[in-house]
C-alpha cells in the first residue's frame, strides 16, 4: 500500500510538471513586413524612359513571320508602353524615390532583344538635358512569346433519326510571355549602374479567362494588355517591400489577468498587453517557469511592435531561466528579424 501511494505521487507530480512545460498557447496571426526580393540602386531621382520601340524592318528582324501576331508590327511598341505605365504606377508608391518619365530615345535598327548600351556620349547629354537626375532606368528591350496547348475531348451528339455519333471538342489555353531586359544609368557617374533580365508570363483560357486570376479579358489584344500590364507590375514588386503574415504562438496564463491580456493580444492590442505583462512581472514576481512564459509573450509583442533586438533579449532571457530550446530556437528567428530589418531601411531610407 506505501509503495502504490509513492508511485502515485510521483505519477501526480510529473503530470504537473508535464502540464506546467506545455502550458496552454493560443496560435495568433501577425503581419510582418518583409524585404523586397531586391534592393533598388540608392538614388532619389530618377527618370523612367523607353528604349525598347522597334521600327518595322526591326520587327521583322526580330519576329518570324510566321507568328500569330506577325501582322501586327506595332504589337511590341504596345506592350511596351503598358509594361513602362503599370511599373511607374506601382513603384512611384514607394517614398524612396521620385520618379518622373522623360521622352523616348530616338529608335535604333537593332536585330536583337538586347540592344547595344547607350555610349559615354549619350549619357553626358542625358545628363546635361537633365541636371536634377540621379539616374535614368530604361526599357531597353521587350520581347513576347505565345504558346498554344489543349486536349481533345470525345463528346456525343443524337442525330434526328436516333443515331449516336462521336464528335471531337478542342480546348485550347494560351500562355503569353513577355521578356523585358532593363539598364539603370548613373548619370552622375556617367555609368551603367544595373542591367537586368525580367520575365513574367500570364496564362489564358481559350475563353479569354486568365487563370491567374480568373478575370475575363476578351480577346487576343486584351490578353497581350493584361500580360504586359502584369509584366510591369511584377517587376516593380520585386524593389517593393511586403506584407506577409505568420503564426506566433502565447502563452495564455491560468488566472484571469492573464487570460485578458491574451485576449487583447488576440485582437491585436500589442502595446496594452505588453504594458499588462510588464506589470504582472512587477507586482507578481512569478516563478521561473512562468517568468519565461511571459518573457516569450513579451517577445512576441516587441516583435509586433518593431522592438525586435529586445524581443531576442527576452527570450535568451527566458532559456536562462529555464534551458528550453523551445527559447533559444525563437531567439534565433528574431536574430533573422533583426537582418530582415537591416535590410528594410537600407530598401527604405538608401542606408
Amino acid at each position: 500500500m506505501h509503495n502504490r501511494f509513492k508511485y502515485l505521487g510521483i505519477l501526480i507530480l510529473f503530470v504537473s510538471l508535464w502540464m506546467q512545460s506545455c502550458a496552454i498557447k493560443r496560435t495568433l496571426n501577425i503581419d510582418l513586413l518583409k524585404p523586397a526580393p531586391a534592393t533598388f540602386p540608392n538614388y532619389t531621382n530618377v527618370a523612367i524612359t523607353n528604349r525598347s520601340i522597334l521600327d518595322s524592318a526591326s520587327f521583322f528582324r526580330m519576329y518570324p513571320n510566321n507568328l500569330l501576331t506577325s501582322r501586327f508590327p506595332a504589337i511590341p511598341n504596345i506592350i511596351s508602353n503598358d509594361v513602362l505605365s503599370s511599373f511607374y504606377d506601382k513603384m512611384s508608391k514607394f517614398p524612396r524615390l521620385q520618379l518622373s518619365e522623360i521622352n523616348p530615345l530616338p529608335i535604333a535598327p537593332r536585330s536583337a532583344y538586347k540592344p547595344n548600351a547607350l555610349t559615354e556620349a549619350d549619357i553626358i547629354k542625358l545628363a546635361e538635358e537633365n541636371p536634377k537626375l540621379d539616374a535614368v532606368l530604361s526599357l531597353e528591350g521587350v520581347k513576347y512569346e505565345i504558346y498554344s496547348y489543349g486536349n481533345v475531348f470525345k463528346d456525343q451528339i443524337l442525330l434526328t433519326n436516333g443515331k449516336v455519333i462521336d464528335i471531337p471538342i478542342f480546348n485550347s489555353n494560351y500562355t503569353y510571355k513577355i521578356y523585358t531586359y532593363w539598364r539603370l544609368y548613373d548619370l552622375k557617374n556617367k555609368t551603367i549602374a544595373m542591367e537586368k533580365d525580367f520575365n513574367a508570363e500570364m496564362p489564358f483560357y481559350y475563353d479569354g479567362y486568365s487563370m491567374y486570376d480568373g478575370k475575363g479579358y476578351g480577346n487576343g489584344e486584351q490578353s497581350f494588355q493584361r500580360a504586359a500590364l502584369y509584366t510591369g507590375d511584377r517587376f516593380a514588386s520585386s524593389y517593393l517591400p511586403y506584407w506577409e503574415t505568420f503564426k506566433r504562438d502565447i502563452f495564455q496564463g491560468e488566472n484571469q489577468t492573464l487570460l485578458a491580456t491574451a485576449d487583447a493580444a488576440e485582437l491585436g492590442q500589442w502595446l496594452d498587453a505588453a504594458e499588462q505583462w510588464e506589470i504582472y512581472l512587477a507586482k507578481k514576481k512569478p516563478g521561473k517557469a512562468e517568468k519565461a512564459r511571459i518573457y516569450y509573450n513579451l517577445s512576441v509583442a516587441y516583435e509586433v511592435l518593431g522592438k525586435v533586438s529586445y524581443a531576442r533579449e527576452l527570450c535568451e532571457n527566458a532559456y536562462k531561466l529555464t534551458n528550453r530550446k523551445f527559447y533559444l530556437q525563437r531567439a534565433a528567428e528574431l536574430k533573422r528579424r533583426e537582418a530582415d530589418i537591416e535590410m528594410l531601411n537600407i530598401q527604405f531610407y538608401g542606408k
